[in-house]
């Protein structure tokens, strides 16, 4: 199984820029410098080996899409990390529809984000404590076996 880490690339004046992904074995993970105590990595393997990932690097909560040998093709910026926001590995859950079509990410059993592959649109609702609703349109949740 493939995982991928990002690293942040600072510009200087405390600003976020991209992130690259560097491609890893999933044992590998763990190692990692850039995952902050608290940080993880859940994937799932979508068509044709495109996997649909979520990494808490400790700072911050990303969903991304990524092919192992092209990268990260997109990717959703859901929430960055503060007291509120406590969330564990076991309250995330990373799944794609059955279609294949659209990736979600389930956090407290809400969905807080889903990229669209085939109309190239990403949806989120900015997760700031357990207590933020998750995504509540229908033809979003649409084929996700877990509507949440």
């Amino acid at each position: 199984m493939i995982a991928t880490i990002l690293r942040k690339k600072g510009n200087g004046i405390g600003k976020k820029k991209p992130r690259t992904a560097i491609p890893i074995r999933r044992s590998e993970v763990l190692d990692q410098e850039s995952i902050q105590p608290g940080g993880f990595i859940k994937e799932a393997e979508g068509p044709m080996g495109v996997f649909c990932v979520f990494e808490d690097d400790g700072e911050t909560g990303y969903l991304y899409i990524y092919k192992p040998n092209g990268g990260i093709v997109r990717h959703l910026h859901v929430y960055d990390r503060s007291i509120h926001l406590p969330i564990g590995e076991q309250d995330v859950r990373v799944e794609w529809s059955v279609d294949l079509t659209k990736c979600g990410v389930f956090i407290w059993d809400k969905m807080r984000g889903i990229i669209y592959l085939a109309s190239e649109r990403e949806g989120r609702v900015w997760l700031e404590n357990r207590d933020t609703p998750g995504i509540g349109d229908l033809e979003w949740l649409k084929g996700f076996p877990s509507r949440g």
